[in-house]
Order: structure tokens, then C-alpha cells, then sequence
């Protein structure tokens, strides 16, 4: 059994994993950047400064994606380098990056895919609070749109977060991750609440890249996104859930990819996704929406 003949060979990474430069050129300092240098947090001590330094060596990466005819590259933005307060004053510096990459990519014929959080939260949005304080989500807004922006024209396919069960569950449940928190229930379920928000509310923006495309989906948007979220809240909070591992928007589609405790929640999901099918083609939805495909793991 082969490949499809339009399978997509690409490659992966996280803003903090490889880019270094945590202190270099305004970035501001993220809640890895905190918890990478408390003592005993991580194995060996190891930190995010200098990385495999693709903050200067990214043209180098993009060679060796070329030499080995790779189609994609999908890559995080680190927040705090666009915006190193998260408070809407954009760096220069961080954006001009961002965009130098995006035609590098696309100068060699790869597809930028990009991912706007993972995991490298502002650390000044954590001393507001940080995924406790609803007033995250709205930053988080204001940054998608930013980069929707930046990026007009150019990406076509967006991830709004990268794995919620580690920036949430591991970070302000167990403690494992940054900011490292033990949180109760109450104050971890307000930590996916506004997480769930942040992604209804952000969702939109990446849609801006056609103009065809973005009448479509906002007006989608407008009937759906508010049922999806609460979707994801119920199934988190009942625990039937494990994590929602990604959400990837395309021109043309939606990819939801959970992770399920049991086949009976597989079957919930799928009615689900049956049902959303439903409703764009039935009457009472006259708009064309981008499909919805949702890939169910169980446990």
C-alpha cells in the first residue's frame, strides 16, 4: 500500500524547541523561558536559549528542506516575539521574522503551515493570570488577527493551538509544564474555558488570506463556531475527552483531531460531526461551509 499520489511530505517544529534568541531583537519573555530556568523543572537544566538557533540559521533549515524535497514546513510563532507583552504593541523585528521565513518557504515552492500558540504564552499575560483570566482569549484574538494580517495572501493553512491537554492540563493541572501550576478542578475548568473562547474567538481570522473564502466561512462562523466550543467545554468538563489534540483550518476544511476515552464517545463524536454535515446541507443552511472532518483516536 503507497502514498497517495497528492500526499503532503513535510516537516515540524515549535517556536521555543528551536528558535533561540529568547533575548534577542524586543522578544519578550515567555512562561518557558520562566519555568525552562527554575531550578529542577527540567532534566538537566536544559533551556530554550539558544535551541538549534533557527532565529539565524532558518535559511539554512530551508535548504535542507529543499535538498530533501519536502512540501510543507509547519513552524510556530513564538507570541512574546511578536508581541512581547501581549498587549497589542507589536514588535518589528519579531514580524519582519516571521515574514522573511513565509517567502523564504514559499520562494523554494514549500507550503507555510502555521501554528499561532505553541505553548510559549507571554509571560506577562501569566502574572495577569494567564489561561485563568478571560481576558486572554481576547488577546489571544487580537494576535490571530495580526497574523492573519501579516500573513495575508501567503498561508493558506492555520493551526489556532498546538495540544491543549500540555499547556492546560500539564501546565495548570499537574504542574509538569509551564507555568508549572497545580490547580483544583474549578480554577483548571475556567483555564479550558478560556482556551475553548480564545480559539472561538480567534478561528475566523486566518480566513482572511481569500476574500471568497472568508465570506464563506465568516458567515459559517457566525452559525457554528459558538455550538462547537461548547462542544468542546461539555466534553472536557465530563471528562470524556482525554485532550483535543489539534485544530487545523484550510481554505477548504476543518480538521478537528481528538483523543476519546471509550468507542461510545467515538460514536458521540461522529453522530456529531454527522450532524454539523447535516445542518450545511440542509435547507434551513444555505451557505456553503468548509467541510468538517474529525479524526477520533480512543484510548
Amino acid at each position: 500500500m503507497g502514498f497517495p499520489k497528492d500526499f503532503i511530505w513535510g516537516a515540524a517544529s515549535a517556536s521555543y524547541q528551536i528558535e533561540g534568541a529568547v533575548k534577542e531583537d524586543g522578544r519578550g519573555e515567555s512562561i518557558w523561558d520562566v519555568f525552562s530556568h527554575t531550578p529542577g523543572k527540567v532534566k538537566w537544566g536544559d533551556t530554550g536559549d539558544t535551541a538549534t538557533d533557527a532565529y539565524h540559521r532558518w535559511r539554512d533549515d530551508i535548504a535542507i528542506m529543499k535538498e530533501m524535497g519536502l512540501q510543507a514546513y509547519r513552524f510556530s510563532i513564538a507570541w512574546p516575539r511578536v508581541d512581547p507583552k501581549g498587549d497589542g504593541h507589536w514588535n518589528q523585528a519579531g514580524l519582519h521574522y516571521y515574514s522573511e521565513l513565509v517567502d523564504g518557504l514559499l520562494e523554494e515552492g514549500i507550503q507555510p503551515w502555521v501554528t499561532l500558540f505553541h505553548w510559549d504564552l507571554p509571560q506577562a499575560l501569566q502574572r495577569q493570570g494567564g489561561w485563568q483570566n478571560p481576558e486572554t482569549a481576547r488577546r489571544f484574538e487580537a494576535y490571530a488577527e495580526k497574523m492573519a494580517e501579516l500573513f495575508r495572501g501567503r498561508v493558506r493553512r492555520w493551526f489556532t493551538f498546538n495540544e491543549p491537554q500540555c499547556f492546560i492540563g500539564m501546565g495548570y493541572g499537574t504542574g509538569e509544564h509551564a507555568p508549572g501550576l497545580k490547580l483544583d478542578d474549578a480554577s483548571l475548568s475556567a483555564c479550558w474555558e478560556t482556551f475553548c473562547q480564545a480559539h472561538s474567538l480567534a478561528d475566523d481570522f486566518p480566513f482572511l488570506v481569500n476574500t471568497a473564502a472568508e465570506l464563506r466561512y465568516r458567515a459559517w462562523n457566525q452559525l457554528f463556531r459558538n455550538k462547537i466550543a461548547l462542544f468542546f467545554q461539555r466534553s472536557v468538563k465530563s471528562q470524556l475527552c482525554y485532550f483535543i489534540q489539534d485544530i487545523m483550518f484550510d481554505l477548504d476544511y476543518i480538521l478537528i483531531i481528538v483523543h476519546v476515552r471509550s468507542p461510545i464517545y467515538l460514536f458521540l463524536c461522529q453522530q456529531t460531526a454527522a450532524l454539523w454535515i447535516f445542518l450545511y446541507k440542509s435547507e434551513t443552511c444555505p451557505i456553503r461551509p468548509p467541510s468538517t472532518n474529525m479524526l477520533c483516536i480512543t484510548a
